[in-house]
């Protein structure tokens, strides 16, 4: 008799959460809506004259190395070297990496 019992009562417990199952999907639906319609009107911009406004990683500071693993190296522009001497050695140094 325990084990009829049992079996009814996971029978009750599988219908209830068999009940809850859409009732939750409706209210998730609901919450998560209004965010893609906000996100509707969203846009990228990006100048690509401006390097402060293209996305991160991007090939815009890269040339192409057969010598690395990649095939690419990074070739960032160097500031006034007669101002900023350190940096431009900094960079020479960096110019010499692998890209990504």
């Amino acid at each position: 008799m325990e084990i009829r019992f049992s079996r009814a009562r996971a029978v009750c417990a599988s219908s209830t959460h068999a009940r809850r199952v859409p009732r939750v999907a409706a209210i998730l639906t609901l919450l998560v809506a209004p965010i893609f319609a906000m996100a509707a009107g969203v846009s990228v911009r990006m100048d690509h004259a401006n390097p402060a406004s293209t996305p991160f990683p991007s090939d815009r500071f890269t040339r192409v190395d057969f010598s690395q693993n990649t095939f690419k190296r990074v070739k960032l522009p160097k500031p006034d070297c007669t101002v900023r001497p350190s940096d431009c050695a900094d960079i020479d140094v960096i110019n010499t990496l692998d890209g990504f």
